[in-house]
Order: structure tokens, then sequence, then C-alpha cells
């Protein structure tokens, strides 16, 4: 079994003190178009689940980034990418890819640059992420976000 088949465990639950009321993931493949699904998919269950407005906003726009730079970095496992969604306390929304090598980090970016800012979107949008690794079967990116009227 790879990390990749194991994508719906809820161990976050545990190391964040987080209790999940819903949880979901789903697999995309690792192509161009991924963000874009991943948006509308994401958009889709954070509608049923009652959540809207601005907190569904920064979500899609932080998967985007997430997704995108799991698409440029995802390597064997077929290409997938999984996505996972956990709503309890926050919102915690986690992308995985087999790409272990490959730890994202802040980037401080150039007026000229082309790339290196996404980073920067997902610390400003979230209220807290960071980066699980399991060599060598992948890596897991995570993002947390505060829900109305909590802090």
């Amino acid at each position: 079994m790879s990390l990749l088949d194991d994508h719906r465990r809820c161990a976050h639950a545990d190391e964040s003190g987080l209790t999940a009321v819903y949880d979901t993931g789903f697999r995309l493949a690792s192509q161009p178009t991924a963000p874009f699904l991943a948006r509308e998919r994401v958009a889709r269950i954070m509608q049923r689940w009652g959540l809207r407005g601005g907190l569904r906003d920064n979500v899609t726009v932080v998967m985007s980034e997430l997704i995108a730079n799991a698409v440029l970095h995802a390597s064997g496992e077929g290409g997938h990418i999984l996505v996972a969604l956990s709503l309890g306390t926050r919102l915690r929304a986690e992308v995985t890819d087999a790409d272990f090598l490959h730890e994202p980090a802040l980037q401080f970016s150039g007026a000229t640059d082309e790339g290196g800012r996404g980073l920067l979107l997902v610390h400003a949008l979230s209220a807290d992420w960071g980066v699980r690794s399991y060599p060598p079967l992948g890596k897991t990116v995570w993002a947390e976000f505060a829900l109305p009227g909590t802090s």
C-alpha cells in the first residue's frame, strides 16, 4: 500500500486537536487542468457543507496553488494528486503527491520573476499551513482556515 492509497486517513485530527465533522477526498490526474477541476469540486463541497463567501474563495485559491505545485512536481504513482478536506473546528485542506524530494518553502520573488509567489498567497490566506513528508512515498501539503465567527 502506498501513501496515495491511504489518503482518506484523518491522522491530522490527533496532531492539531481537530475533530472532523465532515471528511472527504478525491484523486486527480496530474495534468494542467487539475487546478481548475479541483477548484470547481472544492467549491461544490464547501457549498454542500454550508461554507460560502470569502472562506470559500480563500480555500479555492489556496487549493489551486497547492495543486498547481503538485502538478509541477508530482512524480510516480501514475502522476496522481490527492485532495482531502476536513471540517471541524477549522477547515483543513490537504494535497498529497508522490514527490517527497521537493518540499515547498516560502520564496520572495523579485518584481520581474514569473513565479515563486504562490506560497505567499497560501501563507496570507490561511490560518496555518505546512508540509509532512513520507519518504519515499510522497508528501502532503496542508492548509487550515478559521471558520467564520472563530479565530
